[in-house]
């Protein structure tokens, strides 16, 4: 009932949809060529909100990736390798367009995580827990660095009005 089986770059629903549409550490596992279409259609289908939260492609994530890859070999993590984490300046940038083009009245981001708190998690039933965190401060310096960002994107008044 509740399930669309679809491709997330053609989302077989009619415009405005649905009031909030989310994408929760999805775009990582898709290849980097559908991803503006996804984007483009998270919006399409949304007659509200959007929410979408991945792990970035920042020089200190695909570290921290490749690092948590010598303790454990999930599939999601090499999904990740495979695809690529994702390039938030390039959403950012289809963002500014749509809301230029008047598809989006406003969008924001947000970085959310701590990087070393989720190499400690990653590796903690892996590796010797002080070698780990020895070897993330050393790349990580012990500084918050956001592991995802959260774009939300409101184009709620774009289609009805102040």
């Amino acid at each position: 009932g509740a399930d669309i089986v679809g491709s997330a770059a053609a989302i077989p629903v009619v415009d405005n949809s649905f009031d909030f549409v989310t994408s929760l550490d999805t775009m990582e596992h898709i290849p980097k060529s559908l991803r503006p279409n996804v984007v483009y259609e998270l919006i399409r289908v949304a007659k509200r909100f959007v929410i979408l939260v991945a792990p970035s492609s920042s020089m200190e994530n695909r570290w921290a990736e490749s690092f948590v890859l010598q303790f454990r070999h999930d599939d999601f993590l090499l999904e990740h390798k495979e695809q690529g984490l994702v390039e938030f300046d390039q959403i950012v940038m289809q963002l500014a367009e749509l809301k230029e083009r008047g598809k989006i009245t406003s969008y924001s981001q947000h970085g959310l995580d701590n990087l070393q708190t989720w190499v400690n998690l990653m590796t903690e039933d892996y590796a010797n827990s002080s070698e780990v965190y020895k070897q993330s401060h050393e790349m990580l310096e012990n500084k918050f660095i956001p592991r995802r960002f959260a774009v939300i994107v409101n184009k709620y008044r774009a289609q009805n009005g102040p």
